[in-house]
């Protein structure tokens, strides 16, 4: 019976035998050629060389969002925009001191107060509302003058109706009628106290004007109006015709959307906002809005468009040929 069923079993030959082992196996097969092993290694390798030409040039392809190269981040803040924009160490700045005189006499030809005792204030060193030093120069001093002066006229013609009503009413009318006193309570300056009721009242005022122009209490409004202002003074240029700047020229509009897209893009880098999607998709719009500007410059004047690249931190990656927001 053993005989009968050695017989009857099939007979696999040994080159079967090692085909079917070879297929099953997981390294090169024995039986690759060396013209195909060689063809099969310089592909991979053309291939492992390709992904580190790939990587090298995302790694320089300028952010689309930022305009900058990963390598030329630092260059952002050489640039003549970072320079003009309201940054946080400016609004921790310690103010300067002015000195302010006033006087209850009158005021000078200068705008100074003369005769009173001279009170330090803090001027802000960044002025909220566009104001310029002149007008702080004025708030502090003409304006003071003008209201003490203002008093003065305001207290003789109460002095001339008290003298007409006593002439034609007598003193009885003049007991009766009793003008509202605008200096309550009336008190006279003193050696040991120079400064009267009404002065101190302008001192606080003063006080808090000062806190009110400051650049350091604006809103986050206010801190983007100032932003506005200063981008549209460095960047435009007086137009024939026109008495302010420019603001309609493309330098100054690409200049206004790449600092939104900054603050817009800090925004989105908080924890909090990572799911904001209507302030990204507000961001793409943003950056393909200025990409159309700056497109359009080039057009227009190359010159131009290659100077406003550096002032505003942007390369020509992130502004020719296609561009991906993610």
């Amino acid at each position: 019976m053993q005989c009968l069923r050695s017989l009857s079993r099939p007979q696999v030959s040994v080159a079967q035998s090692t085909f079917i082992s070879r297929s099953f196996h997981v390294s090169s097969p024995q039986c690759e050629s060396q013209r195909k092993r060689v063809a099969r290694l310089k592909k991979a390798k053309n291939i492992a060389k390709r992904a580190v030409i790939d990587a090298e040039l995302v790694k320089a392809r300028p952010h689309p969002v930022l305009g900058l190269s990963e390598s030329n981040m630092e260059k952002w803040k050489e640039t003549k925009l970072y320079k003009v924009l309201v940054k946080p160490e400016d609004l921790e700045a310690p103010t300067t001191t002015t000195t302010i005189s006033r006087t209850g006499s009158g005021a000078s030809a200068s705008g100074e107060v003369q005769g009173q005792k001279d009170a330090s204030l803090a001027a802000p060193t960044n002025l909220a509302f566009g104001l310029a030093p002149d007008t702080v120069h004025h708030l502090l001093h003409t304006l003071p003058a003008l209201n003490k002066s203002l008093q003065l006229t305001t207290d003789r013609r109460v002095e001339s109706l008290d003298s007409i009503v006593s002439r034609r009413e007598g003193p009885a009318a003049q007991r009766a009628y009793q003008p509202y006193n605008y200096n309550t309570p009336s008190t006279t300056a003193s050696p040991s106290n120079p400064t009267t009721p009404s002065d101190s009242r302008s001192n606080k005022a003063s006080e808090a004007l000062m806190k009110i122009i400051d650049l350091r209490n604006a809103s986050a409004g206010g801190i983007a109006y100032e932003n506005r202002r200063r981008i549209v003074e460095a960047f435009s240029s007086p137009a024939e015709g026109r008495k302010g700047p420019d603001t309609g020229r493309s330098e100054v509009q690409a200049a206004l959307l790449t600092a939104q897209i900054r603050n817009l893009w800090n925004h989105l880098l908080g924890k909090q906002h990572r799911h904001d999607i209507h302030s990204r998709r507000s961001l793409q719009l943003l950056v393909h809005q200025r990409a159309k500007i700056l497109k359009y410059l080039k057009r227009v004047d190359p010159i131009r468009y290659e100077i406003v690249l550096p002032q505003i931190g942007i390369e020509k990656g992130a502004v020719e040929g296609e561009i991906i927001v993610r």
